[in-house]
């Protein structure tokens, strides 16, 4: 039983860490995180989803776990410009040995959340009846939207 809970409690941490339940904390521009599975070692291809605190002023560092502070780059290996990472934001990142840094592709990132606000601003914020095909908002742009589809809050 003690190595079924183990196994258990091991594939929840993994969830945790890949499902975005890790929170970004630090000062300025050195962000820390801290996962739910204990990163010791910084292996090729390792891949967190981490929601960000702050906005960056400046290049970013990453410390995963007390690994201690990487470069955090993004997707082409440059240094992220002031604001590319925005509070609340969701943002995979992968670690990268043959560079040394932490790796995210925010400019990907950062075209979905262009398109998908372009797609809100598009709905209506009344409903034109409801049913499947007939999405409506609430909400404003600087207070956030909530999608509403077939009456209910998604």
């Amino acid at each position: 039983m003690d190595l079924l809970r183990g196994v258990m409690a091991g594939s929840r941490a993994l969830a945790d860490d890949q499902g975005g339940a890790i929170v970004t904390a630090g000062t300025v521009n050195a962000y820390v995180a801290a996962t739910a599975s204990g990163v010791t070692t910084l292996r090729p291809g390792l891949s967190l989803l981490v929601q960000i605190d702050r906005t960056n002023t400046d290049a970013a560092t990453l410390n995963v776990d007390g690994t201690g502070p990487k470069p955090w780059r993004d997707g082409d290996g440059s240094d992220f410009v002031t604001g590319a990472l925005p509070p609340k934001r969701f943002v995979r990142v992968t670690w990268d040995a043959a560079r040394g840094c932490w790796i995210s592709d925010v400019l990907s990132l950062f075209a979905f959340d262009v398109a998908f606000r372009a797609w809100m601003a598009s709905l209506p914020t009344a409903p034109d009846g409801l049913g499947p095909g007939k999405p409506w908002k609430m909400g404003s742009a600087s207070g956030g939207y909530s999608l509403n589809l077939t009456g209910t809050n998604t």
